[in-house]
Formats: structure tokens, C-alpha cells, sequence
């Protein structure tokens, strides 16, 4: 390990797993052997702890430890299998998966192992278009149209497509052609949260695309492929819950058969269950959840859809799920990403595309009601025939759920009581009834309901298999399994589930081992390698531990059941310290318990990717699962099909077949505990495995937080551990742990050849297999030859400084040990790898770690000597274009600073020069200025004289044309107001005497009224006229009715007329009036501008007034000089005064009299307006025209 080498560091503050460095220096600890000690000097480049320098200690002679790993180029990051990688370990391959999730490549390979690191985000990697074109490619390939050496991109349809082409290549093959499996399976193996499940359904999704029989990636409803898609609802609902960990966490293993028929269409498929996680049902931790189906019942506690079979809200008496005990223990009822009520209808749509009867589907929905009412039940201490036992609480909920959970089972309410506060004891043939105390009653109900809905899964998984199953046992031809089970786990306190599913990742491991061996085996073959020697890993010690009979764990705690009473956890634990712990019995190596964990009843197993503790505190009890005889009672009488159907599918599967009836079921001996049923079931799983060609995909979970966007490093590691990722990259580099192509080995070590050797070869390899290999052979031969003669070269210098002194030895042997050769006298050099280390392959060079780690020292060796004198001839140029550039830069500065000399003289001549042009042009202006003030003042005063004079007359000519407009406008007000007093008098006259005239006819009438005679002349006249009418009505009526329509029609006529012109008188008033009004405001605006004018006026009087005062001082002042200067002179003085006489009056008084004159206009004009407001005369209008 050579300074300058890039390295993987183990973090020392254990937060990031592995951190990128790069090694400075080495220092010898030991002797001068080569079984000494060296302190590699590290400087880490990540950012928390970029510049910091580290020690660790590392082999001599060796480039790697186990806190230090060698690491590969910049360029292996976009590598799609990690396989191909020159380094393989954990660090390498923890950092290739965290580079490739940030790009959102979730897929990679790891030779035929596909890792898939959970994305917690919907991603477009399952589309119909990228299906068909994984099916496409795979089709292509498998028919030999398509490139072979054109890689398939890591995907779970890659894998899933291989396991189809794999199964129709097999039943595809020639006779006499050696036999190949033609069943198939897909191991899909991870933590809980890692993707199992969806990975799963993306490979079913897949195998039934490429399955069906017209090729269709969407399934009709009830066909073949719909039925198995449609299982996943019904499973989930039954067997997945909410953990800490995942919101959809399957609480059980299984192993899903898809099965197909001659022309690899599915005609069916098998589904088995392994371990359901019961113990959930009566207790969950906190912030975890029952499983699914039972929430799916209370949200649809109150809808119509229960009607549809029967079941009326009141059976059910179903409350929020907050208020059942069994739902509501994990303090979790609704989950954000879960929709209860939507799940229900899926499931619900589900079983009936597998074809559950409505009364099959109504009684689950009854059972798992009384599951639920079932913890709802309490009970009270109470005296009894046998001595103190209990009996069922007073409260009205336990009675309730009592009542309605009887009802919803189909089982008298004295039989399941009596089952919950009795418990039944066969002694020699004989059967006692004890009473059980009130906590005992309670586990009685627990124990019951786990076997109620224990029966049921197993219940609902047989009747999936009877909708899917195939029709005729002819077309089976093969089939595809897809496992999805329970990856390894360690908590802080682990149970009897826990070795159980241990017990299984381990024998998984085994059976993968054996694949990953296989693998190797035939890559060796096809290369043409020899593989004998290697030594692959095996943890078949372990598999003995646990399963062996008669010593092995399942063994002690099934002889533990066999002893009845006696049995119980403290006597199987001291029985495993006595076998296992050293003392008179040899130990175990994977078997240890401490002082502490013998006194907590633990002991630790070390499996094959980490040490568990397992606390042995209720294994007894859970190995047991005996079948409560009470239950017997309630299952044999419930009136309810499905219990019954159940309990006998529960007996044949205890006793692997049989009739199941309830007479049976009471003759029969002792049920098998938990853990020979587990055995049993996993080794027919294993049998069916080992028939199968496997195809792995390993489920990794980034981060706990179920967060897109944080890779956790550490939980990683862990998760490749217990995935068995890495031990398979040990088993896989085991034998020849580097292979490197034969262009890539060529090109990489062709470096340490001297001079003379690389001119004799090559640049670069051919393009034949062939002559490539021929090539890196003699590529080997000349470098080993080049290291051999340089070693004994060295160790002849040894030989000969051992006569000159030992200091000079001494610094021999450190040189020897900076080189690493080791080593010098006596014994085999260490610098020189064995030739057996490199084998040459037909297409790629196979290397041990050894032969890897010499050819690497001395090829970084002789790239630092290169790059030292790369370094030297570049610091040598570097310093030559430095003194050039300085000796330019003192010309350049030497030339700039005699410019700037000679500027600086002919800058001070101009300066001179040009202050004294400013000074003459300063004294000029000084003269002109004091010239131009003086000019200025004259034509001043003249100017302002002038001027005041021209305004005087101005303003007196104004003021007389606005007091001659003023008095016209006085004059022609008095006029109106004397004309409309005449107009008001007369219309005034007229109004009376016309009342009077009115007056006088209506008193001639009132006479004429009064006369007797008149009224009777005219009532005979009436009568006339009406007899008259009579005879003309009867003789023309129908000319009468045409004459009346006629007349009718032109009095509408002339109404119509009269109408019109009233309107348009109406109308030409409205106008007068609208003219009258605007006249108005004519006027208004004339005063308005009147005012300003007047305004303006007084002011600019008020300034010629200041303008004349002053001037009045600058003409006494001018007088007073000409008075002066004529008196000086002897002549007579110049008169200026003014005649008093020749002012007329003064404008402010004009202008005072002319806002009195516009105050009387405008109280006329408001008088007027209101005057004429209905139509104004034709004076009005010349008052306003002479206005304007």
C-alpha cells in the first residue's frame, strides 16, 4: 500500500460506515520480516473531516485491513453490476448503490443478484412502455435476433423476464441435451419497509403481462391473470399492518406458484403462508397498527355496502376503531397513504372476482366483528364451586360485547363464557373444569381470538387457491415461484419469532451460498479456469445449532413440551447452558451466553450477518401453540359455515391431511408445536427451491424515515449483511476475487515493463480472444522476469552490506520493507506473487488477492517514479517561465518609469504655460464683468421707467372699458325686473276675470237645474231619444257597429295625435328649460371669470403701487442729483413734478365699485332664473348676449 494509493477508511466516529482517503505515508512496527506490523498514514477527503490525518494498522506486506479497503477509479461509479468492480467489498459496494440512488437508479446488479434500494417516491420505471420493452429485449434475445453483448439495464423486469425465458428455454430443449430446470423462482428477501411487497407486485404484474394468452398487459375481469393479480388485495388486507417501520409491512411469509402451460401461458398458480405474525392481534407497540382488515370494517361500520349481504348496522354494533381495544393498543388509527374505506371496496371487489359468495364474504365480515367485540370483554373476580375464580364484568360494554360477539360467532353465550372462566384438564382419562382467575380469563380470550383469526387466513389463502388453482392438471407444464419472506432481524429484545425468521434467512443463506458457488463454478468452467483448490464458506454449523436433532434448539424446546406441567422456559434455557456453555461438554462455537444473559434467560447465536441475543422468555408458550380445547367447543357449535370450514381446514393441515371432523379432532394426540410445523414447512419450501433455477432480488431501505431523499450508510450496511449481499461477494471472491479483461489487465500493468520489453510489445491488444490472451500471457512472463531479477539484484546488495556494517544493513532491511519484499535472506521473497495466482481466461484474467496486491504495489511503485520525474522536468519549466517573466516584467517596468520621467517634464512646461493664459484671461474678466455690471444697472432703471409708465396708462384703459360693462349690465337689470312686474300684473288681471266669468255660468246652471219643468222636458226628450235608439239600433245594427269601430278608430287616431303633439310641446319645453339652465351656468362662469380678472387686476395694482413708490424714490433721488449738477453748472433746475389735476380716479376704487356691481348681477341672475324657469323671454337673452 504505497503512498498516494485511494483507500477506504472505517469512520472513527461510526456515523458514515466508510470514508474516502488517501494514504501519505507507512512507518514499519515490526521486524524486518514479513510477519511485522505497518502504521499506514491516512488523510481523510470527505467534507466533515477533509485535511484530517489518521493511523491504522495494517500487515506487511499486505494492501488491505479490515478498517482499510483499496478503492476503485472515479469512472466504476457508473457501473450498472457491481461485479464487474475491481474491488468488491463493502465499502466499494456501499458507495456505488448511494451514487446511484442520488441519480434515481434504485436498480443494480450484483452479478445475478438484483439489489433494490427503496426510492420512497413514485418513480416512471413501471410503465406499459418499459414493460414491453424489457419483454421485447427478452423475446429478441431469446430467439437469437438481438446482440448479446449488449447488456440488459437492472430492473425487477429484467429479472422477472430472465425467469420466463429461463423456464421456456428449458421446456424448449433438444433431446440428449443434458437436463436443465424448467421451474423457476424469485427470491425477493428484505427488512420490513425495504419494498418486498411492491417488488413483488411488480414481478407478478410482469409474469402475467408476458403470461397471457393474447399478450395483453391489461387483464380482463375474472380471467386467469385477473384472479392472481386480484390475490395481493385480499392478502394484504389480511396478513399486512402498519409497523414503526412501513405502513404496509406483511406480517407473514409466502410463496406465490405461478404456473404455465406448454406455450407459456398462465393457466394458474399456488399460494402458501409461512409464520403469520398472531401475536399482533391482542398487542401492538406504540405508533403501530392491527392488520388492515380489521380497520377496513370499522370505517364501513355504518355504510350501505354491509346491506348487500345481509348484515344490518345493528347486528354489527360497530364503534370507531378508537373505541376497540384490539385497534386502537398502538394509540394509531387513521395513517396518512392508507384510505381504509377504499381498501375495503378493493378487497371487497376482489373476492368477488375469486368468486366469494355473498354469505362467505357476510360471515368473514361477522367473524372479524367478533374478533373485535371480543376485546371489549372484562371480567370480575367471583367465588365458584372450585374456589376463587371470575366471572363476566358488570359493566354494560363487557356485556354488550359479550352479547353481540355470541350473536356475530354464531356460539351460545354460555359456552364461550364458560371456555373464557374454565379451563378443561384431562388427568388419566378423567376431565376436570377448573376456574381460572380474571387475568387468566383474559388469556384465554387472546389465545382464542388468535386461533379464530389464525383459522380464518389460513381459511381465506385455501379458498384463493381454490379460485386460482388450475383447471386440468395437464396443463401444468411449469411454473415461477415468487417468495416473498421475511428478511433477517435483530431488535434489542427478540423472541421466538425472530429465531424463527433467522432460522430461515439462514437456510436461505445456505441455498443461496450454494447458487452464488454454483455460479462461480461455471464462469470458472467457461473461462477455462482451475477451481478445485478454493474453499467456499459454509454455515451449515449454524443450521445444526438450531434445527439438529437430538441437541439442536427446536429439539431442546420441543422435549421441553413433551415433559407437560413441568416445561416451562427457565428448565429449556439451562438446558441449552449446559450443552453449549464449556464445562464438561465440549462448547459450541456459534453458541454464548454471559453471567448477565444467563440471569435474564438469554443466550446469543452468532449467525452469518450478525450476532442476536434472543431472550427465551416466552418460547415455551409460543412453541407450544396447542389448540385450547375450550375452542374446540366453539367452533364445532357455531352455526356459522365459515368457523366450521376453518377448524377442519386447521385439522388437516396440523395432521397433513385426514377427514377433520370434530370427533377426530378430540381423539387425536397432541398437536405439533410451532417450530416442527415451521421445520416441516420451510424444508418442503427448500425441496421446492432446489428444483427451481433461483433468480434473487435483495430489498434495501434506505433510511428509517421513509424520507426520498437520505441514504443512510450504516442502516445499508446492515441490511447488505443480513441480505447476505456481502457474504456472497466473499463466497463470490473466494476463489479469484479480481478479473479483470484482457484489454483492461493489458493496458493497466503494461506500465511495469522497462523500456526495451514495451518497445518489443504492443500498444494496445487485439481484437481476437485469442491473441489478446496470447498477449497478457507473455505480458505476465515478462513482468514476473522483470521482478525476479530486480529481487535478486537486491538481495545480492543485501548479501554484500552485511561485510560493510550493520548500519548499512539495517537501512537495506527498511528499504526492503518500504518495497515489500520482506523477507531477504533465506526465504521466498514476498515481493513476487505465485504464477498460479494469475490464470488466464478466454476472456478475462483472473487474479488471487495476492498476485493482485504485488502487481498493484509495484505498478503504483513505478507510476510514483514516473510521476516524481513528471514533477521535477515540470517544477524546472515552471521556474524557467518564472525568471523569463520577471526579467519581461523589469523591462516593462524599467521602460514604464522612463515614460513616466518625461511625462512628468512636459506636464510641468504645459502647466506653466497654461496658468498664465488663465491669468490673463482672469484679469479680463475681472474688467469685463465690473464693465457689464454698470451697463446692466442703466438699462435697468431705464426699463423699469418705461415700463411703469406703459402700464399706468394700460390699466386705466382697462379699468374704464370693465366699469362701462359693469354699468350696461346694471342698467339692463332694472329693465327685466320692471318687465316681469308688468307681465306678473297682467297675468294676474286675467286669472280674475276669467274666475269671475266662471263664477257667473256656474250659477246660471245651478238655476236651471232647480227648474221642475226642464228636468220633465227633458226626461220626455230622453225618452224619445231612447225609443229612437231602440228602432235605429234594431234596423242597422251591424252598419252601427261598423260606423261605432270607425268612429272608434279615429277618436284612438286623434288621441294618438293629441298624445304626440302634447309630447312634443313637452319635449321642446324640457329643451328650453335644459337651455335655460345652461344659460345659468353660462353665467356663473362669467362672474367666476369676472372675479378672477378683478382678483388679478387688484393685484397687479397692488404691485405697480409698491413699483411706483419705489420708483417715486429713485426719480426724488435722480431729481436730487440733477438739482446738484445744475447748481453746480449755474443752471436753472429741471422741473419733474407732476400736475395733481392730471390723475384721474384711482383703479382700486374702480375695481371696488366693479365687485359691488357683480354681487347685485348675480342676486339678479338667481332672481331671474327662478322667475323664468319654465320659458325665458327674448330680453333675458339680450341681457346675456350684451353680457358677453
Amino acid at each position: 500500500m504505497e503512498p498516494g494509493v485511494r483507500v477506504w477508511v472505517r469512520d472513527p466516529d461510526g456515523l458514515q460506515a466508510w470514508l474516502p482517503a488517501t494514504v501519505q505515508s507507512k512507518l514499519a512496527l515490526g521486524s524486518a520480516g514479513g510477519g511485522g506490523l505497518q502504521d499506514v498514514e491516512v488523510e481523510l477527503e470527505d467534507d466533515d473531516h477533509y485535511g484530517q490525518h489518521i493511523s491504522f494498522p495494517c500487515m506487511l506486506g499486505h494492501s488491505e485491513a479490515d478498517d482499510i479497503k483499496l478503492r476503485n477509479r472515479d469512472e466504476d461509479d457508473e457501473i450498472e453490476d457491481l461485479i464487474d468492480l475491481p474491488f468488491l467489498h463493502e465499502p466499494a459496494i456501499l458507495h456505488a448503490l448511494h451514487k446511484r440512488f442520488e441519480k434515481g437508479q434504485i436498480y443494480t446488479f450484483t452479478g445475478p443478484i438484483l439489489i433494490a434500494v427503496n426510492p420512497f417516491q413514485r418513480l416512471p420505471l413501471y410503465t406499459d412502455q418499459i414493460l414491453q420493452s424489457y419483454y421485447s429485449a427478452g423475446l429478441m434475445r431469446s430467439q437469437g435476433m438481438a446482440d448479446l453483448t449488449e447488456k440488459v439495464h437492472p430492473h425487477v423486469y429484467a429479472i422477472s423476464d430472465n425467469a420466463y425465458r429461463a423456464m421456456m428455454q428449458a421446456g424448449r430443449r433438444e433431446k440428449g441435451a443434458p437436463p436443465v430446470k424448467q421451474n423457476q423462482a424469485i427470491l425477493i428477501s428484505g427488512e420490513s419497509g425495504a419494498g418486498k411487497t411492491e417488488s413483488t407486485k411488480i414481478v407478478m404484474r410482469y409474469l402475467t403481462a408476458v403470461g397471457h394468452a393474447q399478450g395483453r398487459t391489461v387483464s380482463e375481469r375474472g380471467s386467469v391473470t385477473d384472479r392472481v393479480l386480484q390475490s395481493n388485495p385480499i392478502l394484504e388486507a389480511f396478513g399486512n399492518a402498519q409497523t414503526n417501520r412501513n405502513i404496509n409491512s406483511s406480517r407473514f411469509g409466502k410463496y406465490i406458484e405461478l404456473l404455465f402451460n406448454g406455450r407459456g401461458n398462465l393457466c394458474g398458480a399456488r399460494i402458501e403462508t409461512y409464520l403469520l405474525e398472531k401475536v399482533r392481534l391482542t398487542s401492538q407497540q406504540d405508533g403501530e397498527r392491527n392488520f388492515h382488515i380489521l380497520y377496513q370494517i370499522a370505517a364501513r361500520r355504518n355504510d350501505v355496502v354491509l346491506e348487500r349481504f345481509g348484515i344490518s348496522r345493528r347486528d354489527l354494533v360497530m364503534k370507531p376503531p378508537e373505541s376497540f381495544r384490539y385497534v386502537s393498543i398502538g394509540g394509531v388509527s387513521a395513517v396518512e397513504g392508507i384510505n381504509d374505506v377504499q381498501d375495503f371496496e378493493n378487497t371487497q371487489r376482489a373476492m368477488e372476482v375469486l368468486g366469494f359468495s355473498q354469505e362467505q364474504q357476510a360471515n368473514i365480515i361477522r367473524i372479524l366483528a367478533g374478533v373485535l367485540h371480543l376485546g371489549q370483554i372484562s371480567f370480575k373476580e367471583a367465588e365458584t364451586d372450585g374456589g376463587d375464580g371470575s366471572d363476566l364484568g358488570d359493566a354494560p360494554e363487557a356485556r354488550e360485547a359479550m352479547e353481540v360477539a355470541c350473536r356475530l360467532l354464531g356460539v351460545p353465550e354460555n359456552v364461550l363464557l364458560e371456555s373464557f372462566t374454565k379451563r378443561t384438564i384431562h388427568v388419566q382419562g378423567e376431565t376436570y373444569r377448573t376456574p381460572q382467575s380474571p387475568s387468566q380469563a383474559l388469556d384465554s380470550v387472546a389465545a382464542i381470538v388468535k386461533v379464530i383469526y389464525t383459522n380464518l387466513f389460513d381459511w381465506v389463502v385455501h379458498r384463493v387457491n381454490q379460485s386460482v388453482r388450475v383447471q386440468t392438471a395437464a396443463d401444468e407444464r411449469a411454473s415461477i415461484g415468487v417468495l416473498d419472506i421475511f428478511g433477517f432481524e435483530s431488535f434489542e429484545s427478540n423472541s421466538f419469532e425472530q429465531l424463527c425468521i433467522n432460522y430461515t434467512n439462514e437456510t436461505l443463506q445456505q441455498h443461496f451460498n450454494s447458487f452464488i458457488f454454483k455460479v462461480e463454478q461455471d464462469e470458472y468452467n467457461r473461462e477455462g479456469i482451475e477451481w478445485s483448490f478454493i474453499d467456499f464458506p459454509d454455515n451449515q454449523a449454524c443450521l445444526d445449532l438450531i434445527e439438529g436433532r437430538p441437541d439442536g434448539i427446536f429439539a431442546q424446546l420441543d422435549d421441553e413440551i413433551r415433559r407437560g406441567k413441568s416445561g416451562n422456559d427457565k428448565n429449556f434455557v439451562s438446558q441449552l447452558y449446559k450443552r453449549y456453555i464449556p464445562g464438561s461438554l465440549p462448547s459450541h462455537a456459534l453458541f454464548s451466553a454471559t453471567d448477565q444473559q444467563r440471569r435474564n434467560m438469554q443466550f446469543t447465536v452468532k449467525h452469518y450477518a450478525a450476532d442476536v441475543t434472543y431472550d427465551c422468555r416466552g418460547f415455551f408458550a409460543k412453541n407450544k401453540d396447542d389448540l385450547p380445547r375450550e375452542a374446540i367447543d366453539i367452533f364445532t357449535r357455531s352455526n356459522i359455515s365459515t368457523m366450521s370450514d376453518a377448524h377442519v381446514l386447521h385439522l388437516e393441515k396440523a395432521r397433513g391431511g385426514g377427514s377433520g371432523d370434530a370427533h377426530d379432532a378430540k381423539r387425536s394426540k397432541r398437536a405439533p408445536s410451532l417450530s416442527f410445523q415451521f421445520c416441516n414447512q420451510l424444508r418442503t419450501l427448500m425441496t421446492k427451491l432446489n428444483n427451481c433455477a433461483p433468480h434473487y432480488i435483495r430489498c434495501i431501505k434506505p433510511n428509517d424515515l421513509n424520507s426520498a431523499d437520505i441514504f443512510a450508510k450504516l442502516r445499508t450496511v446492515d441490511q447488505l449483511r443480513y441480505g447476505g449481499v456481502l457474504e456472497a461477494v466473499r463466497v463470490a471472491r473466494s476463489g479469484f476475487p479480481v478479473r479483470l479483461p484482457h484489454g483492461d489487465f493489458y493496458m493497466q500493468y503494461r506500465p511495469l515493463l522497462n523500456a526495451e520489453a514495451a518497445q518489443s510489445m504492443p500498444i494496445t491488444t487485439s481484437s481476437s480472444p485469442e491473441k489478446a490472451q496470447d498477449q497478457c500471457k507473455q505480458l505476465v512472463n515478462a513482468v514476473y522476469e522483470e521482478m525476479e531479477e530486480e529481487v535478486m539484484a537486491f538481495e545480492l546488495r543485501c548479501r554484500q552490506s552485511e561485510v560493510a556494517g550493520n548500519d548499512h544493513a539495517h537501512r537495506l532491511h527498511r528499504l526492503a520493507n518500504a518495497k515489500g519484499i520482506g523477507s531477504l535472506l533465506g526465504n521466498t521473497p514476498t515481493f513476487l506473487f505465485d504464477r498460479n495466482e494469475v490464470q488466464l481466461g478466454k476472456n478475462k484474467v483472473f487474479m488471487r488477492k495476492g498476485a493482485y496486491e504485488v502487481l498493484e504495489a509495484s505498478r503504483t511503485r513505478r507510476l510514483g517514479a514516473w510521476a516524481r520525474r513528471i514533477q521535477s522536468l515540470w517544477r524546472s519549466h515552471v521556474q524557467y517561465c518564472r525568471f523569463q517573466g520577471m526579467r519581461r516584467v523589469a523591462i516593462d517596468m524599467q521602460r514604464f518609469y522612463r515614460g513616466a520621467k518625461a511625462r512628468a517634464i512636459v506636464n510641468a512646461i504645459r502647466n506653466k504655460r497654461s496658468a498664465i493664459r488663465i491669468q490673463s484671461f482672469f484679469r479680463m474678466v475681472i474688467h469685463r464683468v465690473a464693465y457689464l455690471r454698470l451697463l446692466y444697472a442703466v438699462e435697468q432703471a431705464q426699463a423699469r421707467f418705461r415700463g411703469r409708465k406703459a402700464r399706468l396708462a394700460y390699466l386705466k384703459l382697462r379699468y374704464e372699458t370693465s366699469a362701462v360693462k359693469i354699468q350696461r349690465t346694471w342698467r339692463a337689470r332694472e329693465l327685466i325686473r320692471h318687465e316681469a312686474k308688468v307681465r306678473g300684473a297682467v297675468v294676474a288681471i286675467q286669472c280674475r276675470v276669467r274666475r269671475m266669468r266662471a263664477k257667473r255660468l256656474l250659477s246660471e246652471l245651478r238655476v236651471e237645474a232647480r227648474s221642475v219643468g226642464k228636468l220633465q222636458q227633458n226626461n220626455e226628450e230622453l225618452k224619445k231619444e231612447i225609443e229612437e235608439l231602440k228602432t235605429k239600433a234594431v234596423k242597422a245594427s251591424a252598419v252601427a257597429n261598423e260606423k261605432a269601430y270607425k268612429e272608434a278608430s279615429g277618436e284612438v287616431k286623434e288621441l294618438r295625435e293629441k298624445l304626440a303633439k302634447i309630447a312634443r310641446e313637452l319635449l321642446i319645453e324640457q329643451q328650453k328649460v335644459v337651455a335655460a339652465e345652461r344659460e345659468k351656468v353660462e353665467l356663473k362662469d362669467v362672474i367666476v371669470i369676472v372675479r378672477q380678472e378683478l382678483s388679478e387686476t387688484n393685484q397687479l395694482l397692488m404691485e405697480e403701487k409698491s413699483r411706483n413708490s419705489q420708483l417715486q424714490e429713485d426719480y426724488e433721488l435722480a431729481r436730487e442729483a440733477a438739482e446738484r449738477t445744475a447748481a453746480a453748472a449755474g443752471k436753472q433746475p429741471i422741473s419733474l413734478a407732476r400736475s395733481s389735476n392730471s390723475r384721474s380716479a384711482s383703479p382700486v376704487d374702480v375695481l371696488e365699485n366693479g365687485d359691488d356691481a357683480l354681487s347685485e348681477l348675480e342676486q339678479f341672475s338667481d332672481g331671474e332664473e327662478s322667475h323664468h324657469s319654465a320659458k325665458r323671454t327674448p330680453l333675458a337673452t339680450r341681457r346675456h348676449s350684451s353680457l358677453r
